[in-house]
């Protein structure tokens, strides 16, 4: 961001009322620069070079789990003879079973 920092805009925003996790992310990893992010309202802080172990612990402590959508199977159709010798295409659709 051109007029703020991470520290200051994590203020910014933790007093504008937003309660969700904020994780630092900076190649900054000194003792002082965790506190000072931590004492800015982030709730976690992970140096760079990211480590996916500490990446996935991130993920999985702040992030709630999304399921995966189901997909429906594809419809199956059938093409039927009609009456004066036409014929009609319909569709059949099959119940999920359990």
């Amino acid at each position: 961001m051109p007029n703020l920092d991470g520290l200051q805009s994590t203020r910014l925003i933790r007093s504008m009322g937003y309660s969700a996790p904020i994780v630092a992310l900076t190649a900054f990893a000194e003792e002082s620069n965790v506190k000072e992010c931590m004492d800015s309202g982030m709730d976690f802080f992970l140096p760079k070079p990211i480590r996916r172990p500490a990446l996935k612990q991130v993920l999985k402590k702040y992030c709630a789990t999304i399921p995966e959508a189901v997909e429906p199977e594809p419809e199956k159709s059938k093409t039927i003879a009609v009456p004066n010798g036409g014929t009609h295409s319909t569709t059949t659709v099959t119940p999920p079973t359990s």
